[in-house]
């Protein structure tokens, strides 16, 4: 208990002082011990929708035409979320720019996908966020912030406060010295659900999103347009995880983008999945001021 929270003094330190170099990544995963049965626990984000214009009602189905044509064979939904959550993790590894995440090199419950997968992968450069124009957008620090910049909403580390409530403390100026400390704890966190799955074939995330989308086809449209299945969405690391990058991206000073550049298919499919008709619009303004 004593490690997980080393961290916070010596960032108020770091905020005080000055800039200081971030811990690096093996430094965080000896760290990190998560003090309950699933290693990688979802973020508090925003439980309501943070936009005034935000209305699942009023959501409308995208072009006809973007459903048709032939449908590419999809592997298993186990397998999908194992490749959306890995795309999603290198994804966000690009932010880390003083550091580098674990590698995950084996995977034998899913060998032959993740061999496979990793061949048609691409180089990952590094991603640099804007600071200034991130601080900028942000400006005052309350609820309504951690719920249009779901960062914010990223523990500093295991029972931990937020990134959002160290900045109450040390200033919204200090953002940059926290930034990637946050990041890279929910890559930690990551990194274990991933090593969980490729050593049982599943998680306790996975069953998570496998439950909600049989609760949508029970439910249909009755639940999916309502605030409580916003509330449900964001409880899934898959759909999580998207508004993160969706979010960070917006502010990205060099390099490409993310948008789950890697693995589109696989995360589209699996987010389809969830028929969410509004989550289009949503990703659209998250990020924004």
């Amino acid at each position: 208990m004593k490690k997980a929270l080393i961290l916070i003094p010596a960032l108020a330190i770091a905020s005080c002082a000055g800039y200081r170099q971030p811990e690096s990544f093996a430094e965080k995963m000896a760290r990190f011990t998560p003090r309950n049965t699933n290693p990688n626990q979802v973020p508090s984000y925003s439980k309501e929708p943070p936009f005034k214009s935000f209305s699942p009602k009023r959501a409308s189905r995208g072009p006809a035409s973007a459903e048709k044509g032939k449908k590419e064979e999809m592997p298993s939904t186990k397998r999908l979320y194992f490749m959306a959550l890995y795309g999603q993790y290198l994804n966000l590894g690009q932010y880390l720019n003083h550091s580098e995440p674990a590698k995950l090199n084996h995977c034998p419950a899913f060998h032959t996908t993740f061999v496979n997968y990793k061949e048609k992968l691409g180089h990952y450069p590094k991603l640099s966020i804007d600071f200034s124009k991130r601080v900028d957008h942000i400006k005052g620090l309350n609820e309504q912030t951690t719920q249009k910049f779901p960062e914010l909403s990223l523990p500093m580390a295991d029972n931990g406060p937020t990134f959002y409530e160290t900045l109450k403390t040390h200033g919204i100026q200090n953002y940059p010295n926290f930034f990637e400390n946050a990041v890279a704890f929910h890559l930690a966190k990551t990194y274990k659900e991933l090593s969980e799955i490729c050593d049982s074939g599943t998680s306790e995330n996975y069953y998570n999103y496998e439950n909600l989308t049989r609760h949508i086809k029970r439910e249909g449209k009755k639940f999916t347009r309502s605030t409580e299945a916003f509330k449900a969405y964001m409880k899934t690391t898959l759909f999580s995880n998207t508004a993160l990058l969706e979010s960070l991206g917006k502010t990205v000073k060099r390099g490409r983008i993310p948008a789950s550049a890697s693995e589109p298919v696989y995360t589209k499919h699996l987010m389809k999945q969830l028929d969410a008709p509004w989550s289009p619009r949503y990703f659209q303004k998250i990020g924004r001021p």
